[in-house]
Order: structure tokens, then sequence, then C-alpha cells
């Protein structure tokens, strides 16, 4: 088995708090993989670590192979690993296109020149609609952000990060204020992504996990109670028992660190 990531005794502490605590675990090339637990769970903070935004107290980060411990978040952006945040994170008074253009354009290493209009860039324009083809928002391309409607506005942050060709895609709680049809619509988009793409979930919505997930692990008080298929993990007693007084409307403790 290809190991996208192998995480080794991960810890994230906070004063005498761990919100992420002895954590190791395989996220296998090609997977979706979904973290999920209850609130307070470490998710959040595990998320962070994995994308560089937070640096780990203790242990190991192995991306194909090569250690990323110590990398930046911008580093690891250059290693092809992308994300998407929990809140909207677009260029509301931009087109569609514009905001997709200019994620291409970073990665393609085209500076500003102000004698030359970045409209005559046509790789630019090609690999920017081939994005939104790919996020089924070609129609709407001409388009101002502020008329996209919630759904649609995360289509395009999809479309934001697969402009950086990545090789691991961070999701953080996708689906975040969308609709049953918005959620639906989601995962059926994430499962027409490439198969080679490592995708790595944080949700709250378990029918939007079990939906989408090839494997799973859970996060309980910071630790990794349980990890497996969707099959195995929903069986784990465990598992069960931990989300038996989970209420999704609380916030997780690791907020309080942000």
């Amino acid at each position: 088995m290809t190991a996208a990531l192998q995480v080794d005794g991960l810890t994230r502490a906070y004063g005498a708090l761990r919100a992420v605590d002895d954590v190791t675990m395989t996220v296998r090339a090609g997977a979706r993989h979904a973290l999920i637990g209850p609130n307070g769970a470490g998710k959040s903070t595990m998320f962070k670590l994995l994308s560089g935004e937070v640096r780990p107290s203790a242990g190991r980060i192995h991306y194909f192979g090569e250690d990323i411990t110590g990398r930046s978040q911008p580093r690891r952006a250059r290693m092809r690993i992308a994300q998407t945040y929990q809140h909207s994170s677009v260029f509301m008074p931009l087109t569609v296109a514009e905001n997709v253009a200019l994620a291409t354009q970073r990665v393609q290493g085209i500076g500003t020149v102000w004698w030359r209009g970045a409209d005559r860039y046509r790789e630019r324009a090609s690999a920017a609609h081939e994005c939104l083809v790919a996020v089924g928002l070609a129609d709407r391309s001409g388009d101002h952000v502020s008329a996209l409607s919630h759904g649609e506005r995360r289509q395009l942050e999809l479309a934001l990060a697969l402009a950086a060709r990545p090789r691991l895609l961070l999701l953080d709680e996708p689906t975040a204020g969308m609709s049953p049809t918005e959620s639906a619509d989601f995962v059926r988009l994430v499962k027409t992504l490439p198969d080679d793409l490592t995708v790595i979930v944080v949700e709250h919505d378990l029918d939007v996990v079990f939906s989408l997930a090839t494997d799973i692990s859970v996060l309980h008080h910071g630790r990794l109670l349980a990890t497996g298929t969707p099959a195995e993990v929903s069986a784990d007693p465990a598992v069960q028992e931990a989300y038996l007084s989970w209420s999704v409307t609380d916030d997780d403790v690791e907020e309080e660190f942000r």
C-alpha cells in the first residue's frame, strides 16, 4: 500500500491540553479519507497540523515518503498540497473566471507585468477553464462571485484548489451551511475527481462522510479511536459509544486556540 501521508505520534499541546494526542495513522494514495469525531475531538487541530498552519509539539508527518514535519504551509502548497477552508475564501468583487485565473497564474509562475494585460496569457485562461469545467461552473465563468449560491461558492473554492494541481487535497467542512441537495451535489462532484488525487476531508455530516469516504479515522479527546473502512468504523462499539452524546451545534474545543 502506497501512503500519501504517514503520521506518527503526532501531538499538539496547548499547555496541559492535548488537542491532538499521539496520533498515528496512514492515508493511502488515492483514498477519500474522512476525519470525524465528536466536538472537541481534535479534528480542526489535526487538519491544521496536516496543512502546516500549526506546528506539532511532537511526532512526524511524511508525505509520499518525504518528511514534511517542519515545512511551512506555503512550502507544502508548493509541494502540491492544496486545501479549502471552512469559511469562504474567494474574491467577491471578481468574476468566477477571474478568481480561478489568479490561482492558475500563481501556479504557472506568471508575475504581474504592467505592459501586458493578464488576459493575454492563453495558458492561464485555458487552465482556469479546465478547472471550472471540472467543478461544473463553466457556464458561470463570467458571473461575479456575489451572484453565486453558497453551494456554488464551495464549488468555486474547489476549483481554486484544483488549480494548484494537487496530489493531496484537504477539505475542511466542505458542506457546512449547504442544503441536503447541495451537499449531495458536492459529494457527486468530489467523486468525479481523479483517482490518483488523495483527498482528506474533515466533515461533521455523517451522511456526506459515508457517501464519500473510502476510509475513516475517528478522533476522540485528541486520540485516534478507530480507523478503517466505513463498514468497520460504523460497527465499532467504541465509535458508537463516543457518538451517543455528540451535538454538532457546539464548537470544537480547539476553536478557542485559533
